[in-house]
């Protein structure tokens, strides 16, 4: 006679029993889907496998990742001509200068205005384009960045497929009636009946409307500045997917051929502004004063982190191409047409007299964007009696520009004595340094002033751009006005 207990646990037995069967029976059930006509199981095609003897084993396909560059903005698909940029390389032995303008090309070569002004490439001597002769000096000579190379003139190749691509699209029509009136609203209808014309901008129409959003429109009419303008608009497309940039509608042409770039418009001040006018003027604290600028640092590096994981470098970040919205600490980046990026294997830059496409660190600088802004926004704060006496000025910007200050020193004296591989590297360094010392030796003193004073603002952070900082990588900005701290490797101090 069976007990309570024995039936309990025959019952279990019987229950695990059905179970299995019925999952064997839905493995069976799977298996049969695969031959039936019509069903929803994936059939197994001979391409997901792989023969290897008498086993048949699956091989996983990745599929190919889809570049954000299919869309409306240009009206057809740009991403194959990206092929024909030709990597960085050597310079050529025919070397033309920047200014000298490709007008065409013929099998597959540039057509310069000028075909007979040009140099030989001779020797590289750091940041410049040949030895120094006799009784010239330095800075009489022209730097590297002036002059075209194979991979700048497959840029311009780049830019001018381009522009014959939008001259078989639609034209863009600037509608100056009142938009309300009109009840058409094609795609490439903008309308600028209340347009207003930014002060010293002929060429930038603000308070445009287009699908209902307000809008703001750019103009290149000679060759140069279409060139420009179309690789400004695919970088500017490439990145548009982030939080940080204002999203660009479209670029075409219109019946006069003007080239017209149509993007979103930006209603909060840029930062210069809102520091000359905001911060310095409203009735704020110092500790109020303090906390604002914080936070507007702290996300300005924040949008160049998210950035840099696109291969993104703006390259002329100022103070008046950020804005900031104080109110809901949100930045905005805007203006391309000095950039660079890396797309797939692609390096793409607008050609630049100041940024060198041969260096080891082109378009891959990550420094360089805070390097201009952070100058920028400590000369405004020092010239501006009002912001003068901020703590956050005082303390933390003060100690993040002399860390930086004192990496250059270090390790540009690394390189000239050191380091490098014995050629243009080590020149470079040496050059740079010169250019910091009050006599322009390496015998006396190094500072940053003085590089400014010896360059001049501007000239000074884009040729320090030739090296890669690691003090003023964003991530170390953050981090060390986030906890008092310099990332590892990072405090040179």
């Amino acid at each position: 006679m069976k007990t309570a207990t024995q039936s309990g646990s025959n019952e279990i037995k019987k229950k695990k029993l059905e179970k299995k069967k019925g999952r064997g029976l839905k493995r069976k059930t799977r298996n049969l889907q695969a031959f039936v006509p019509g069903s929803s199981r994936q059939v197994k095609t001979p391409s997901t496998f792989k023969s290897s003897g008498k086993k048949m084993k699956r091989v996983m396909m990745k599929p190919k990742k889809k570049l954000i560059l299919s869309n409306t903005v240009f009206g057809f698909d740009i991403e194959e001509y990206l092929k024909c940029i030709s990597p960085p390389t050597k310079p050529p032995s025919k070397m033309y200068l920047l200014d000298n303008i490709i007008q065409r090309f013929e099998n597959n070569l540039p057509v310069y205005t000028d075909p007979t002004d040009f140099d030989d490439s001779g020797n590289i001597h750091g940041m410049y384009s040949c030895f120094k002769q006799d009784g010239e000096k330095e800075e009489d000579l022209d730097l590297l960045s002036e002059y075209h190379n194979k991979h700048t003139e497959s840029i311009i190749n780049l830019a001018m497929e381009l522009l014959s691509q939008l001259n078989k699209q639609h034209l863009v029509n600037i509608d100056i009636s009142n938009v309300s009136n009109t009840p058409e609203n094609k795609f490439k209808t903008v309308y600028a009946g209340n347009a207003v014309r930014p002060k010293g901008c002929v060429s930038v129409l603000t308070n445009c409307i287009h699908l209902s959003k307000k809008v703001i429109l750019k103009k290149a009419t000679t060759i140069k500045e279409q060139q420009i303008m179309v690789i400004e608009a695919l970088i500017h497309l490439y990145v548009s997917h982030n939080s940080f940039i204002p999203q660009i509608h479209f670029i075409g042409f219109t019946k006069d051929h003007e080239l017209i770039t149509c993007s979103e418009a930006v209603t909060c001040p840029s930062v210069h502004i809102f520091m000359t006018r905001q911060l310095a003027t409203e009735n704020f604290n110092l500790r109020q004063k303090s906390l604002m600028l914080k936070t507007m640092i702290l996300k300005i590096c924040d949008g160049i982190l998210s950035l840099q994981k696109k291969k993104f470098s703006h390259r002329d970040l100022h103070t008046s191409n950020v804005f900031w919205d104080y109110h809901s600490n949100k930045a905005t980046i805007i203006d391309f047409d000095w950039s660079s990026v890396i797309i797939g294997s692609h390096k793409i830059s607008v050609p630049r007299f100041l940024y060198d496409t041969l260096r080891p660190t082109y378009a891959t600088n990550k420094s360089i964007d805070m390097c201009i802004f952070l100058r920028n926004v400590v000369n405004t704060l020092s010239k501006t009696k009002t912001l003068q006496n901020i703590p956050f000025f005082q303390n933390e910007l003060t100690q993040i520009m002399s860390n930086y200050e004192n990496e250059c020193k270090q390790l540009l004296c690394r390189d000239f004595y050191d380091g490098g591989d014995g050629g243009r590297e080590k020149s470079a360094a040496f050059q740079l340094y010169k250019k910091c010392t009050e006599d322009q030796t390496i015998f006396t003193c190094y500072s940053h002033e003085n590089g400014i004073r010896n360059l001049g603002e501007v000239k000074f952070e884009y040729r320090q751009g030739y090296f890669e900082w690691q003090s003023m990588q964003p991530a170390n900005i953050k981090f060390f006005i986030e906890t008092g701290n310099f990332l590892p490797d990072c405090d040179f101090r």
